[in-house]
C-alpha cells in the first residue's frame, strides 16, 4: 500500500481501515482509494448500514463526522 496524499491527521486511521479489507480469491489488481470526510450536517446515515460512513469499494469511502477539520 502506497500513501500518495493526505492531511496527517487524517490518514493514519484510513490507512488502519484498508488494511482491514477482505476480498474473495481473486487475481491480484491495483487500485486507488479514496477517502472523503464530511461533516455530519451535510450528510446522512446510511439507512441499511446505520453507519457513518458511506462505503461505494473498492475506491471511494465516505466518513461523515460532528467535528470540524483541520484545513486541508
Amino acid at each position: 500500500m502506497k500513501l500518495k496524499s493526505g492531511h496527517p491527521v487524517l490518514t493514519p486511521d484510513a490507512i488502519k481501515n484498508v488494511r482491514t479489507w477482505k476480498f474473495a480469491d481473486h487475481a491480484p489488481i491495483t487500485f486507488a482509494v479514496t477517502y472523503f470526510y464530511d461533516h455530519v450536517d451535510n450528510f446522512k446515515r446510511d439507512k441499511t448500514t446505520k453507519c457513518s460512513a458511506k462505503m461505494d469499494l473498492p475506491t471511494k469511502v465516505t466518513v461523515i463526522t460532528g467535528h470540524a477539520f483541520p484545513s486541508l
